[in-house]
């Protein structure tokens, strides 16, 4: 396979020969550097490599595939939670008294820069046009780090697709990079700008790029700035070798990085200190115990160790375990001219183990906290594992990319290049499969993950479009100020409805007294839920009206079948508040009942 040198460049500027006697590659020395046109060879500024429009067309298809993976129906996952916010907070009266949306607001930039869209469209558009800003900002981050590495035309929307693979099906903690509208989809677009900067050794556009990339997110953003904090001194003290023992070496290396870095720091404010303020005026009782509730209860499954699936950890640790050989590889076997290694893959490298570094550090507090370290157990709430989840795969999707590269330009062994054909097919088909599969279903994944599941596809479709009907029906039928105590198994009322609820699993508060507040409802509404078939009509009519009086409920929305299964219990009967949906005679698969005397 061989493409004209116009308007490209390959990744190898050198030819290696194998010094039988040491066993190394190194580069002859009557070597000449290919000729190119439009480019620089060792990628330096890979936005120039190539004429604009291609690198355009090829932004752009790269955001089409992150694009056709996170274009589900809304809302997805976190957008019921995060979009909903961003609502209330350009227009407080929407939901008023809502504990969720009451409380502090952590990702303030992210509200402030987007949310204003609320108030002319709806939360489905809202979704959407976010989507596809997001979208658009990752494939282009995506492109440019993906041509740095590898300069190559067009390989980044492969690099793209296996980076998705690798993120999607060997996770460990659940982090996800492409998928619904939130603040970290926005960060990791920077973090990805920022990398490519990395890669070509301009740190001084890295800090600020990571800086705002804290400011929309500040774990995400955070973690990499550390993250890249070990990938640069790696690269000084590679470089500086015995100078390295010296503090003017170090003196003189933060120096050059010290506008870059006080930019960044400043910016990152904006994402560090809404989350500080929060809890200022919270006793320290409410924050340890607040602290307990996110780490051990509602967060475990992103935050603990412990609490992660074994398939889970054992496909992550398959995934950095192929990550280590394959860069032991490069270096050792391939035999690369090692200042393209260097510049091109160790920096990314160093970025993912670093990475690495901080999921070790958390598998530490983990084990820690399980002995009963609160000050650890307080720690894990930062999420520790989030950045491998993303550093990983990003890292060994674009190494093997470079692998492809290299024997398709440099090696004359035909296995090798059908080796790297297949895996171009199997990539692409992989990755046509994974998007066939989350489309398959036609159902927003809110709702997949929270409603009440069937082992009949129909019936669940059945029973999802009658949960959006009564929500509906709600939003136009009851007053705007009015207030719910809604099903347990749920997480989109708020999205469809448009009402404040008394309690959502989903939507634990950002501040540490309303946690508390959030926690202890759950122990009054949605235990029982979970403990008794008749949910909340477990609870005797008077319960329930006290229960309303205290968290000023209007009205309560009961499955079909727990209405029934009450109605038919001579030592419950049915419940005494008027029944205002469905109407008298239809089933449905929702009740909704008007709180008033019995």
């Amino acid at each position: 396979m061989s493409l004209p040198a116009a308007g490209y460049c390959s990744p190898l500027s050198f030819k290696i020969s194998r010094d039988p006697a040491s066993g190394t590659g190194q580069a002859p020395a009557s070597v000449s550097q290919r000729p190119m046109r439009g480019g620089n060879p060792e990628g330096d500024d890979p936005s120039n490599s190539c004429p604009r429009w291609e690198w355009v067309v090829e932004a752009l298809l790269v955001a089409c595939c992150f694009l056709l993976y996170a274009g589900t129906p809304a809302p997805d996952v976190n957008e019921s939670h995060y979009l909903t916010k961003a609502a209330h907070f350009w227009n407080p009266a929407w939901c008023p008294g809502d504990l969720f949306l009451g409380s502090s607001f952590s990702h303030w930039l992210f509200y402030f820069c987007f949310g204003w869209l609320t108030q002319f469209i709806s939360l489905v558009a809202f979704a959407w046009t976010g989507r596809v800003i997001t979208c658009l900002l990752l494939g282009f981050a995506w492109r440019r780090l993906s041509h740095a590495v590898v300069p190559f035309r067009f390989m980044s929307i492969l690099s793209a697709l296996f980076f998705l693979l690798l993120n999607d099906r060997f996770h460990m903690a659940g982090e996800w990079v492409v998928g619904g509208f939130e603040a970290k989809g926005i960060a990791y677009s920077l973090v990805i700008f920022a990398l490519s900067y990395v890669v070509t050794g301009k740190w001084k556009f890295a800090w600020p790029l990571l800086g705002l990339a804290s400011a929309f997110h500040v774990l995400v953003g955070g973690w990499s700035v550390l993250a890249c904090f070990f990938c640069c001194a790696a690269g000084w003290i590679r470089r500086g070798g015995e100078k390295t023992l010296e503090g003017d070496f170090w003196k003189d290396r933060l120096a050059e990085n010290v506008v870059g870095l006080v930019a960044g720091g400043a910016i990152a404010l904006v994402g560090i200190v809404p989350p500080l303020m929060a809890d200022m005026n919270a006793s320290a009782e409410s924050v340890q115990k607040a602290h307990q509730i996110y780490v051990t209860q509602r967060i475990s499954h992103h935050l603990d160790f412990g609490a992660f699936p074994v398939w889970h950890v054992a496909r992550f640790g398959l995934m950095s375990w192929l990550w280590l050989m394959l860069y032991v590889w490069l270096r050792n076997r391939l035999l690369l001219n090692p200042m393209i290694f260097h510049r091109k893959l160790e920096p990314l490298k160093d970025f993912a183990g670093g990475a690495l570094l901080i999921s070790f550090a958390g598998l530490v507090l983990s084990g820690l906290a399980e002995r009963g370290s609160l000050f650890c157990e307080g720690l894990l709430r930062f999420y520790w594992f989030r950045l491998s989840d993303f550093a990983v795969p990003a890292s060994v999707s674009l190494a093997c990319c470079f692998v492809i590269v290299y024997w398709l330009e440099r090696e004359k062994d035909a296995l090798r290049r059908l080796a790297c054909m297949v895996f171009v097919v199997c990539i692409s088909l992989a990755g046509i499969v994974m998007i066939k599969e989350r489309h398959e279903v036609g159902i927003p994944y809110a709702d997949m993950r929270s409603l009440p599941q069937s082992d009949d596809p129909r019936h669940f479709a059945e029973s999802w479009e009658n949960w959006v009907k009564v929500c509906h029906w709600i939003r136009d039928n009851t007053e705007e100020h009015a207030v719910f105590i809604t099903p347990h198994q749920q997480q989109t009322f708020k999205w469809y409805a448009g009402r404040s609820e008394v309690f959502s699993w989903k939507d634990i508060p950002q501040d540490a007294a309303r946690i508390v507040e959030w926690n202890r409802r759950y122990e009054r509404l949605r235990r029982v839920q979970q403990m008794s078939i008749l949910e909340l009509l477990s609870y005797s009519d008077e319960q329930l009206l006290e229960i309303a009086g205290e968290y000023a409920a209007d009205y309560m929305v009961v499955p079909q079948r727990v209405y029934d299964l009450a109605s038919g219990d001579p030592d419950v009967g049915k419940p005494k508040f008027q029944v205002v949906y469905p109407a008298a005679g239809v089933k449905a698969s929702y009740v909704v009942l008007k709180f008033s005397e019995p």
